[in-house]
């Protein structure tokens, strides 16, 4: 996904996905909001055993993207290293 907003600020992608987190600029521009969408997401991929990240968009706003693995031919879950969210559900 990418939008045309205030855009990242330098060093600060990763940080935009710990929970309450918000840009800046988006309590200024009047945007409401948790800070808590970005963390859900992270949260939702994790379990999936993807990843996910932003990076600034040239002319100004933002790209978002995930990345999930491929399903094994029989269906199963794929297989992937557990990462800290995983091992607490277990």
């Amino acid at each position: 996904m990418a939008d045309r907003g205030a855009g990242l600020p330098a060093g600060e992608a990763d940080e935009l996905f710990a929970a309450y987190t918000r840009a800046p600029e988006a309590g200024l521009a009047g945007v409401d909001g948790t800070g808590l969408g970005l963390a859900i997401v992270k949260s939702i991929v994790d379990l999936h055993g993807g990843t996910v990240g932003a990076t600034r968009r040239r002319g100004g706003g933002s790209i978002f993207w995930v990345e999930l693995p491929l399903a094994t031919a029989d269906h199963a879950a794929p297989v992937a290293t557990p990462t800290p969210a995983r091992r607490r559900l277990a």
